[in-house]
């Protein structure tokens, strides 16, 4: 039975979690639009172009303005909440460790 109730009280934060919306995104966050499904976990994404790369750009014609990249979903989201494309998200960069 505490096992129930441990799991309850994880998905109960999770859930709140969810409907926090931030006064303020971090340096490292910003939001993004789904593009598509790659799997159970895996989420491609557009956003606007960063200072840095948007700078690297010069003057393409082609150029939107948005760049795409893949978002690993935590797996303690994973199957608790719904991700459609269209959706916008809170998406946060990170440096991977080698």
């Amino acid at each position: 039975a505490a096992a129930m109730s441990a799991k309850f009280v994880r998905r109960k934060h999770l859930e709140e979690q969810l409907h926090v919306v931030p006064e303020r995104l971090e340096d490292n966050q910003t939001v993004a639009r789904v593009v598509k499904l790659h799997g159970s976990n895996i989420v491609e994404v557009e956003t606007p172009k960063r200072e840095a790369s948007a700078a690297s750009g010069a003057n393409d014609d082609d150029d939107d303005g948005l760049e795409s990249c893949l978002c690993l979903l935590p797996a303690k989201f994973s199957k608790r909440f719904w991700i459609k494309r269209g959706n916008f998200v809170v998406i946060e960069f990170t440096v991977g460790e080698d």
